[in-house]
């Protein structure tokens, strides 16, 4: 389930950074009914510069995640500025109050894992990626926050994701 959690926070964060606030903002009001209740994921961009990743849009299917549920995430998006050649990825997760993972990640090899090489060139990203939910008998509100740094630790992007099962 950890992975799962880390991978929809990765690609989401991956995908979400912009350097507009509007655009932001529109990205926020596109998906106001997600309110993190249900399984229903709740998405909250925890930038707080403007960033080199801007988001065009994003499907999460199925939009109430239970377990033993295959989830499908869409995105488009495109990076700007900076070649990113290298990075880390700061996650840390929480069931409820109590820490269930924090820690770093290499970026290029977890970018890997779904296909997407470095360098990161600016230009369009486009991903599609499925993975199953455990069907364990989980209960409870899952917050996973993600901080992707570049090769100068320069912040691209900064992306919480809220679900309770």
């Amino acid at each position: 389930m950890l992975y799962q959690l880390s991978l929809l926070s990765l690609i989401v964060a991956f995908s979400h950074a912009t350097r507009q606030g509007e655009r932001l903002q529109q990205v926020i009001q596109n998906h106001e009914n997600e309110d993190g209740y249900g399984g229903v994921p709740q998405v909250i961009f925890c930038n707080t510069t403007l960033e080199p990743l801007v988001v065009d849009s994003y499907t999460i299917q199925p939009d109430d995640i239970e377990p033993g549920e295959t989830v499908t995430i869409t995105l488009y998006s495109h990076l700007i500025g900076e070649t990113v050649t290298s990075g880390t990825i700061e996650v840390s997760a929480y069931d409820g109050k109590f820490p269930i993972y924090n820690g770093n990640l290499d970026l290029c090899t977890e970018l890997a894992t779904i296909g997407i090489n470095c360098p990161l060139a600016p230009g369009p990203y486009n991903i599609q990626e499925s993975f199953k939910i455990p069907n364990l008998p989980i209960s409870g509100t899952i917050t996973a926050t993600t901080h992707i740094l570049d090769q100068n630790s320069k912040e691209i992007a900064c992306v919480k994701v809220i679900v309770t099962i």
